[in-house]
């Protein structure tokens, strides 16, 4: 009775049954490509990226990613092992998975957002909305877009009942969701980009594209001279900016008050006891 029940279920149209058997392999062979790029992606940015979620585990971040990746390759892979083996329950898995799976790339980006946007905002807050709340927001819109889904799949989206009519709903909501969420991840990337210019991002909180250590930026234009008599810091300045400490033509020079240095003088002080020297004021 259970087997003629999932039988029933399975033979059903949907995503699956309409497949052919090449196309149900290099879909398997595809996502298998994907999972195993998103498995490399995780070792390998899992320390930069874990602070978001202040966790030593390292698939908090991608772990959602993988997972919907892999449901998927799972899913692909029992279908294609179906038409070897027509057994009801690889397709009624297989349905299942890659039904359930974009729930989990879901909740993934719209728990992301508020991490982003409580680590590299100094207001924690984007459009005006705080982290937390962000965060809540988040969860209250996941919670009917998996519902919608999942009631959905038990009730048979094979139907044109209400099984497909509520499945479907919960698909146009979770794209909505993510239309919303490439919204406000462009304007999280805008304002990350503007702290940055204006040098008001952390140091530490550029380190965040990998390869960026940190470099020490010596252009002189992005340096400019810090007044000071210190030897040192004097020195340094007019290392960077020698035009503003020295001239030869009054008529070209940037400072109208400073002469050229003799030999041997302190460039950043002017004189012996850290006094520029002028032409008469």
């Amino acid at each position: 009775m259970a087997v003629s029940t999932v039988s029933t279920v399975c033979s059903s149209e949907d995503v699956c049954g309409s497949l052919s058997f090449f196309a149900a392999l290099g879909l398997t062979i595809i996502f298998g490509a994907l999972m195993v790029v998103h498995t490399g992606q995780a070792i390998y940015y899992g320390k930069p990226w874990i602070y978001h979620f202040r966790t030593s585990t390292l698939w908090a971040l991608l772990y959602p990613l993988w997972a919907s990746t892999a449901w998927t390759f799972l899913s692909f892979l029992n279908l294609t092992a179906s038409y070897f083996d027509p057994h009801p329950l690889l397709l009624l898995f297989s349905r299942n998975f890659l039904l359930i799976s974009p729930l989990w790339f879901t909740t993934y980006l719209h728990l992301l957002l508020p991490h982003l946007t409580n680590y590299f905002l100094p207001t924690r807050a984007l459009l005006s909305l705080r982290a937390p709340v962000l965060r809540a927001v988040s969860l209250l819109f996941t919670i009917p877009v998996a519902g919608l889904q999942v009631v959905g799949v038990l009730s048979g989206v094979g139907n044109h009942g209400s099984g497909r009519v509520l499945f479907a709903s919960g698909v146009i909501l979770q794209g909505v969701g993510i239309l919303i969420f490439i919204f406000m991840l462009c304007v999280l990337d805008r304002e990350i980009r503007q702290l940055e210019n204006g040098e008001v991002l952390d140091e530490r909180k550029k380190r965040w594209r990998r390869g960026n250590k940190g470099e020490t930026n010596n252009s002189p234009k992005d340096h400019p001279p810090i007044p000071s008599h210190s030897p040192l810091r004097s020195a340094y300045n007019a290392k960077q900016t020698p035009h503003l400490y020295t001239r030869s033509n009054p008529a070209t020079s940037c400072n109208p008050f400073l002469e050229r240095a003799a030999p041997g003088t302190d460039i950043g002080g002017g004189g012996e006891n850290g006094e520029f020297v002028g032409e008469g004021v």
